[in-house]
């Protein structure tokens, strides 16, 4: 199998965890898994083909303005929706529910945008994947190759020192109670909102690095199954763990279907996503609560050694 191979399924696999990484943050602000985070990955990729085809700029102008705009889009989503659920105090599963319609709103725009966008730039059919064209070359690799992977370290590491030690046990008070957070002298809508708007810069700036590299089109749910099975393996706590489950997902997904294409053909790759699917399956199966009680389990037993 040729390194390319390797290459993009590491990529693939650091996207995904800045997507599991958002998909974490909401859940522990508001205790719900917000499938909302897939159409902000979807706003990222038409900031990229915009910014690059309109404005004329570098590839990598496009994760920074992804950034603002995903910051923007979360901030308004929390201000104007999540939060007058939660002080109306609807329970959780209608506000996982309002990520949904939001998710169905934000995807159809987007498919406006797109179809605007083919119509206008005929000549451009292929903006949303493959602009190498933009891209540089280190050592015969494209560039993209290894900005993401180094993205995505520097995110994760900024993410563990900003939640270690007290912030991120005052985040998961004010998912769980919002009411207590505030005795304590803790605004849990402001923190709220914070976490927001950064989990939806995180998303577009995910969504704004897959275009140099691989097939996506802005209104696409392609990328639904395997968040969700990143978020249930992961166990919507941890963030290190979420990166951990978001590589397994991504190397499977990526690996798995290459290796099954040259063992039963290229008619495989229609079901790629089964592959994810199956991993959601099992997860929700065996390990309902994910990495996070097998971390418990491990750490029981170090107790329980150490005791005698």
């Amino acid at each position: 199998m040729d390194y390319y191979f390797y290459l993009l399924a590491i990529c693939y696999s650091a996207l995904l965890s800045l997507l599991g990484l958002a998909l974490t943050l909401r859940h522990r602000a508001s205790n719900i898994p917000d499938l909302s985070i897939v159409a902000y990955s979807g706003l990222g990729v038409c900031i990229t083909a915009f910014t690059t085809s309109i404005l004329q700029l570098n590839i990598y102008n496009s994760p920074f303005t992804a950034l603002a705009i995903g910051c923007l889009t979360g901030a308004v989503h929390y201000r104007f929706i999540m939060r007058r659920m939660e002080k109306r105090g609807d329970d959780t599963i209608l506000r996982t529910l309002s990520t949904i319609g939001v998710q169905i709103l934000l995807i159809g725009l987007l498919n406006c945008a797109a179809y605007w966008y083919y119509v206008t730039f005929p000549e451009l059919q292929g903006l949303f994947h493959l602009l190498d064209r933009w891209d540089f070359t280190l050592w015969g690799i494209q560039g993209i190759y290894y900005v993401i992977p180094l993205t995505c370290i520097i995110i994760w590491a900024l993410l563990l020192a900003l939640f270690r030690g007290s912030f991120g046990a005052t985040l998961t008070a004010s998912g769980e109670n919002p009411e207590l957070a505030m005795i304590q002298g803790v605004n849990p809508w402001r923190l709220k909102l914070v976490i927001w708007s950064l989990s939806g810069g995180l998303a577009c700036v995910a969504g704004s690095l897959f275009p140099p590299f691989y097939h996506i089109v802005p209104g696409s749910l392609g990328l639904l199954i395997p968040m969700m099975a990143v978020g249930v393996l992961g166990g919507f706590d941890s963030l290190s763990l979420t990166v951990v489950a978001a590589f397994i997902v991504g190397l499977s997904e990526v690996l798995g279907i290459i290796w099954l294409e040259l063992i039963l053909g290229n008619f495989i790759g229609e079901y790629r996503s089964m592959i994810p699917a199956a991993i959601l399956y099992f997860s929700m199966l065996i390990m309902p609560r994910g990495f996070v009680k097998l971390k418990d389990y491990l750490f029981d037993e170090q107790k329980r050694l150490s005791s005698l």
